[in-house]
């Protein structure tokens, strides 16, 4: 992983409180019913996971908030957008050690695939996030990542006392 910059040109303050947390979508008690996803999960429930600390939140553009901020962030980041979307973990939660699954990957050109995630959210002691071997904690508003592979494993805790929010961009390289 690969610390890229601050994206600025969003105002990320307003983006968050435009969302209401008691409306995201639980990407966690809604993931599709597939070997490699039933596996990963049986991995976590073997390891001795609390199942019930499990839980993640999604918000996505032209749903829950502007597309325009998708329009801003591929301009900063310079790669074609194929998905994005914000995600909070709430107090007390975790996004434990996964990868992202979605049926219509294998159609898409693996090697040209790249994944950004912008930290959006004060930091506050108790919040951290890791991709592979790094680890993002106390950073700055608006802080980008490039990740090495955007099928990367990665996990997200939340031992604060108010919700953690970034917003994830996978792209096409433009440099191709």
């Amino acid at each position: 992983m690969q610390y890229i910059g601050i994206c600025n040109t969003i105002d990320w303050k307003n983006l968050i409180d435009w969302l209401d947390i008691d409306t995201g979508y639980n990407s966690s008690a809604n993931l599709p019913d597939v070997p490699p996803v039933t596996n990963m999960f049986n991995n976590l429930k073997n390891a001795g996971y609390n199942m019930n600390s499990i839980e993640w939140l999604n918000f996505y553009p032209d749903k829950d908030y502007d597309p325009g901020v998708t329009r801003l962030f591929e301009t900063y980041v310079g790669a074609t957008h194929i998905r994005s979307w914000i995600s909070c973990v709430k107090p007390g939660k975790t996004a434990p050690w996964h990868w992202d699954w979605h049926q219509d990957d294998a159609d898409l050109p693996f090697d040209d695939v790249v994944r950004y995630t912008a930290n959006i959210s004060p930091w506050h002691p108790g919040q951290a996030f890791f991709v592979k071997d790094g680890i993002c904690y106390n950073d700055a508003v608006g802080s980008v990542y490039q990740w090495d592979h955007y099928t990367d494993y990665h996990a997200g805790v939340n031992a604060s006392m108010v919700p953690k929010f970034q917003y994830n961009y996978v792209g096409l390289r433009c440099d191709m």
